[in-house]
């Protein structure tokens, strides 16, 4: 799968468990990294709703 974010992330931007489900459902041709995170907090505000790494 191509890198693609689907602005999903709850609360507090940490990922919810319909994005577990969603790439659960597509694993089955194996290794999968595609959701987008934010890794500044200077960046966050322009892509709400996303899972980030910055905890």
């Amino acid at each position: 799968m191509p890198p693609m974010t689907r602005s999903r992330a709850g609360a507090g931007d940490v990922a919810i468990d319909m994005m577990a489900e969603y790439y659960a459902q597509r694993a089955s041709a194996g290794l999968i990294i595609c959701e987008g995170t934010q890794i500044s907090r200077s960046a966050a505000h322009n892509f709400p709703r996303h899972a980030d790494l910055l905890r």
